[in-house]
């Protein structure tokens, strides 16, 4: 039957493979053939209390720094585009407005009844402008294949090509998919769409709740107030009457908009050309770090046959735990950068790069960053834009270890990183529990924990003091509660889901709490919640209810109830609204309708509000929780109560 085998591949590395029949001389080897044989990635077991974390490396790390020069983002030429039409089919609807604008600032508006002169305009701009980045949200999609087809029937030359084979872009997400699409190319122009780089930052940021043009640039804090919009069916009467004012307003905003989140984004991919070899701005924003690292190895070692990417394997990732309560007075600690200090401090690289130029080309970027955030805090821009984009590489370079399909990958050796990080937290858990703090959750590279009043300081010093030379940790925050919500179990706590209410009342929600299936009402309502209950039971019960008064009176608002998001296959209660893919607003209506007009359903959302404070007492107050649960029994069993018509 199944077996195990115990592999010392390096030094002081013990490894467990768990596999079924077979026992073959390499990991590399078993791994294939575990494949082949069993149809399912091979599990890469690492027993972390078995590293000695004293033991540090001491094999040398090569010297290595970039010699490609970069002018500055701002002295690149630029120009930003986006169009209006009568209609989302190329085929049928026709442009009726172009927007361009460059780096200055300087927009152009170009409207016209005539499409092919407006076509003609537009293209003799860009030829004049011969920007080196053309730039546009969604216009990959959406704006250049619409000009393109318009060109093609009216039969006007135009500079752009498009990619017959679709492009898999893993980092940028929607609805948990990776992004495809089609490459555009113009010969001396880098084409940059902007969506795709706010797909890419919050994938790991998970921060919007919207990813349209408006909302992102309102929500990354780039604009400060709503601005003009215009559906569709109104920019078409507003043509059909020819009222074009509000159009072209409409159209310099979404310039502005499209520009500032640019602004925002875009300068952290510029800056790898410095240390990416042989890769294009168009490149870099269209290709994972993966295939980024392995480019900058394959340079490395040049001359020398590159190797085979490893078959992919499991392995545990990082530590998480929550534990179920409401914590008072919370720190967190954390090591800046865990998993690149940890492969630099124990040697760890590829099996396939034996000099450790991947530590060395680690190593400088680490450096270097440290440097440009210092430059940063003097107010320098530039300095601010590079370390975004050395910290965007140096995050990704344990991912590149465990991506598929890079020929430098190391499946081993990323089970090794995870397994001295799980390490590393184990040791913080125990230096606070020592130093008599309560460990509140853990979280891959940080731990929260709740001290005595005056206490946090004396215990963040404890923890440093066990960890080993070159693990330095931060002080992330310090807050007056951190609200973590029980687990299924009714027991343990959600891991990476909770709420850290600051001194200043603040909220920062984490997780699921901040998820954009949730309306504002799920958002806001357990922090306020909380924020009360820190003062006393009697105010957040007092607010719980001025909720409910509020819903039963019909008062309540709208947009705070409401959800903004694509209609996913399957969901028959959305697809009243619209089809799969489309945008839709909607609440809970009657009988479990999804609506986005008239009435809402008292009784959903009394149940709703009763859970969520069900939720906080559950772990905060037990006791009052069970004080009140006729209380709380009743008003779920009036949820069948009829649905509001509002006035």
């Amino acid at each position: 039957m199944g077996g195990t085998v115990k592999i010392k591949l390096r030094e002081h590395w013990l490894w467990w493979i768990v596999m079924a029949h077979l026992h073959l001389p390499t990991p590399s080897e078993i791994a294939r053939r575990f494949v082949e044989h069993h149809q399912q990635p091979l599990r890469l077991i690492v027993d972390e209390d078995k590293l000695d974390l004293g033991i540090l490396s001491q094999q040398p790390i090569p010297l290595w720094q970039p010699t490609t020069v970069v002018q500055p983002y701002e002295a690149v030429s630029k120009l930003y585009i986006d169009i209006e039409t009568l209609g989302l089919d190329p085929l049928t609807d026709r442009i009726i407005a172009v927007g361009l604008r460059d780096e200055q600032g300087v927009s152009y508006k170009i409207s016209d009844p005539n499409e092919p002169w407006l076509l003609q305009q537009t293209l003799a701009a860009l030829r004049k402008k011969a920007p080196k980045l053309l730039l546009g949200y969604n216009h990959v999609a959406f704006d250049l294949p619409f000009i393109i087809e318009r060109c093609r029937q009216h039969r006007i030359a135009h500079p752009f090509k498009v990619s017959a084979k679709q492009k898999r872009l893993r980092a940028a997400r929607m609805h948990g998919k990776p992004l495809l699409f089609h490459q555009i190319y113009a010969a001396g122009m880098d084409l940059i769409d902007v969506y795709h780089q706010v797909l890419i930052n919050d994938f790991s940021s998970r921060s919007l709740t919207s990813y349209s043009l408006k909302q992102a640039a309102l929500q990354f804090g780039l604009r400060q107030h709503a601005r003009l919009e215009l559906s569709h069916l109104e920019i078409k009467r507003l043509w059909e009457v020819g009222d074009l004012t509000p159009i072209l307003d409409y159209l310099a905003f979404d310039l502005e908009d499209t520009e500032l989140i640019a602004n925002y984004l875009v300068p952290s991919i510029y800056y790898q050309q410095q240390f990416v070899p042989g890769m294009s701005i168009q490149a870099l924003a269209g290709n994972g770090n993966g295939t980024k690292w392995q480019r900058m190895m394959e340079a490395q070692y040049a001359g020398q046959p590159l190797p085979t990417a490893d078959e992919p394997a499991q392995f545990e990732g990082g530590l998480t735990q929550g534990m179920a309560g409401l914590h008072r007075n919370v720190s967190k600690v954390d090591v800046s950068s865990l998993y690149p200090t940890l492969m630099l401090a124990y040697g760890i690289s590829s099996r396939k790069d034996p000099d450790l130029k991947m530590l060395g080309v680690l190593r400088y970027l680490l450096k270097e960053r440290l440097q440009l955030k210092r430059l940063a805090q003097t107010g320098d821009p530039e300095a601010q834009q590079k370390q975004g984009a050395l910290k965007i590489m140096i995050n990704s370079a344990f991912g590149f270890l465990g991506t598929g399909g890079v020929g430098f990958n190391d499946f081993e050796a990323a089970a090794l990183i995870t397994a001295y990080g799980r390490a590393i937290a184990k040791r913080m858990i125990y230096a606070i529990e020592a130093a008599d703090g309560t460990v509140a959750g853990v979280d891959t590279d940080g731990v929260m924990f709740s001290a005595p009043a005056g206490e946090n300081d004396r215990i963040f010093e404890a923890v440093q003091a066990a960890l080993p030379d070159g693990i330095n940790v931060e002080h992330e925050f310090q807050a007056e509660a951190v609200f973590i919500p029980a687990s299924e179990d009714g027991v343990t706590g959600l891991r990476k889901s909770y709420l850290v209410i600051l001194a200043g009342g603040e909220v920062k929600p984490i997780g699921r709490f901040r998820s954009r299936d949730r309306s504002v009402l799920e958002r806001d309502y357990p922090g306020e919640y909380i924020k009360r209950f820190l003062q006393s039971p009697e105010a957040a019960d007092a607010y719980h209810q001025q909720v409910l008064e509020q819903l039963a009176d019909g008062n309540y608002p709208l947009a705070q109830l409401s959800i903004t998001r694509k209609i996913r296959r399957g969901e028959k209660a959305l697809l009243a609204l619209g089809q799969v893919g489309d945008v839709v607003t909607y609440y809970e209506g009657p009988n479990g309708c999804k609506v986005s007009s008239g009435a809402y359903n008292l009784g959903f959302y009394r149940q709703l509000v009763t859970q969520m404070r069900c939720d906080v007492l559950q772990v905060a107050d037990p006791e009052r929780l069970m004080a009140t649960q006729t209380m709380q029994l009743n008003l779920l069993s009036d949820s069948a109560i009829a649905p509001l018509t509002l006035n």
